[in-house]
């Protein structure tokens, strides 16, 4: 059996009600899962959150973007994931990539803040 690797970045944000996005770019080499449940691979997500995470990535890709979109009522602290699952493989986040953006309720643009800058509001 193959034993399974579990690794993750997290960047703990704390947010005003509203709908947001967590996107970034990430490229693949011979990441290989067990296959066990919806989380294996690699892929991103909101820690805790009742929302499905972005699509898994598995095997070997050049860059590609993943997304998630969740929406809070009130002000959360809330942990940003960028997560691998595999048995074998490596995966590569390009930080410089990675953007939270507060969409407006019911449309597609939003406002971007870099999460790589420190510029988002941290949880003292």
């Amino acid at each position: 059996a193959k034993r399974r690797t579990f690794a993750s970045w997290r960047n703990l944000v704390v947010l005003k009600p509203g709908r947001y996005r967590v996107e970034g770019q990430v490229r693949l080499a011979g990441v290989e899962t067990a296959n066990q449940n919806k989380f294996d691979g690699v892929g991103l997500l909101v820690s805790g959150w009742r929302q499905s995470p972005s699509r898994r990535l598995e095997g070997d890709s050049d860059w590609q973007t993943l997304a998630v979109e969740f929406e809070l009522a009130g002000v959360e602290d809330i942990e940003l994931v960028g997560e691998f699952r595999a048995t074998r493989g490596e995966a590569w986040f390009d930080t410089a990539s990675l953007r939270l953006i507060r969409l407006p309720a019911g449309k597609n643009e939003g406002i971007s803040t870099r999460l790589g800058e420190g510029n988002l509001p941290q949880r003292q």
